[in-house]
């Protein structure tokens, strides 16, 4: 499953139901009916429902896929528990290397660049998602490489099955969906159209 669907599906994880058997096995369910009682996916959790219950969700949204630092805070800050619990399971993950920003980044930079993405979209997203693009710079700069990025943007629009009567202004607009530079869209379409004479 692409990593950016996750965003909508993790909305609908939640935590678990009391008798469900999550992907920790058993130990899910005894922790779930233990101490979290029925937990829907609206409200997961009460802040008052103590450190086993952030710790429980968040190796629930951990075990779906890879999480930042600042996306994993905001997802249980969002569940609404205590900041000082959040905090305390989040530098806990952090140490234990459960949670690896640099790690974070590459996965999901090669994922979304992999799936059709330009660079300049897959940043935007990871800022969003709580990474400090800048202290990245190293890794980012290996991709960035306008031979690299106009290759990928030539594969992406391989995959544009357009109809229309314009397909140039079809291709340009699916290129900028996915985040391509216009300079980089523009010369991937005047080579394919070349290509196509």
């Amino acid at each position: 499953m692409d990593p950016d669907a996750s965003d909508a599906a993790s909305s609908s994880i939640g935590c678990l139901q009391p008798g469900q058997a999550g992907r920790f096995g058993q130990a899910d369910q005894t922790l779930a009916t233990n101490h979290l009682g029925c937990l829907t996916t609206g409200d997961c959790i009460a802040a008052s429902e103590g450190l086993d219950a952030v710790w429980a969700c968040a190796l629930r949204y951990l075990a779906y896929r890879e999480r930042s630092n600042g996306e994993m805070r905001q997802i249980l800050g969002g569940k609404g528990f205590a900041e000082h619990l959040v905090s305390q399971v989040v530098d806990s993950l952090v140490s234990s290397d459960l949670i690896n920003d640099a790690r974070f980044c590459r996965l999901y930079l090669q994922g979304k660049l992999r799936g059709g993405w330009g660079l300049p979209r897959v940043i935007r997203k990871l800022a969003d998602l709580g990474i400090d693009v800048q202290e990245y710079s190293e890794l980012l700069a290996e991709y960035a490489d306008e031979e690299m990025e106009l290759q990928r943007a030539q594969m992406a629009l391989a995959k544009c099955q357009s109809h229309a009567k314009d397909r140039y202004a079809a291709g340009y607009r699916f290129l900028a969906a996915r985040g391509f530079a216009p300079a980089i869209a523009h010369q991937a379409l005047r080579q394919a159209l070349r290509q196509a004479l």
